[in-house]
């Protein structure tokens, strides 16, 4: 491991680009890091966000924390159906292919139970009509058809992996949240936000 002052020497020759794709992505970095990035950006006169930035993504949540978010989560409105509450984080393994062209396509969705059935039906039947019809399709049919059978029986160990992973990837942005004066309503933005990304939600609408 190096030391603080290999750490300083290695980053006095990075260039500003460098330092700040440091800052904006700090997660991981070891503790003798942390403090020389903190110095670079404040000798080089960049923004200094970047310092608040990478103390709260190298600031990882307590449980109690993480509990407070898991409620909040399982307390927002479906960003779906706008209606129902009560949400878990959903896995969806679906797959279209034609001759040389395959889409094996994972998704991650936090949403009502209501619209899990909706979108796994559909995800389903897409699959069992459009997922043959390349060699690398029929395997990866295969493989997703099985995929989803047995993760109907693990839809709690499923929920608890996806979110703990969520939370993990982004600290500092839940850090932010809870430190907001409405961590509820940012919850949701964020729920609807990480949905968006992962599905076209017209789609189902």
């Amino acid at each position: 491991m190096l030391t603080k002052e290999e750490i300083r020497a290695s980053y006095k020759n990075f260039d500003d680009n460098k330092i700040l794709k440091l800052a904006q992505n700090p997660k991981g970095l070891t503790k003798e890091a942390i403090p020389v990035l903190i110095e670079e950006v404040r000798l080089r006169n960049l923004d200094t966000s970047f310092i608040e930035w990478i103390q709260l993504e190298n600031n990882p949540l307590n449980q109690l924390e993480k509990d407070s978010i898991f409620s909040n989560i399982k307390n927002s409105k479906c960003s779906i159906c706008k209606t129902n509450s009560d949400l878990k984080a959903y896995e969806f393994h679906s797959v279209i292919s034609a001759v040389i062209f395959c889409d094996d396509i994972l998704q991650h969705l936090i949403i009502c139970e209501k619209c899990n059935k909706k979108i796994r039906w559909k995800n389903f039947f897409n699959t069992i009509l459009l997922g043959w019809w390349s060699r690398k399709g029929f395997i990866a049919t295969i493989t997703a058809l099985l995929t989803e059978f047995f993760n109907l029986f693990l839809v709690k160990r499923i929920n608890d992996r996806i979110l703990n992973t969520l939370i993990e990837e982004n600290n500092g942005t839940f850090r932010q949240i809870l430190s907001s004066e409405n961590p509820k309503q940012q919850i949701q933005n964020f729920i609807e936000n990480n949905n968006v990304r992962n599905l076209n939600k017209n789609e189902y609408e």
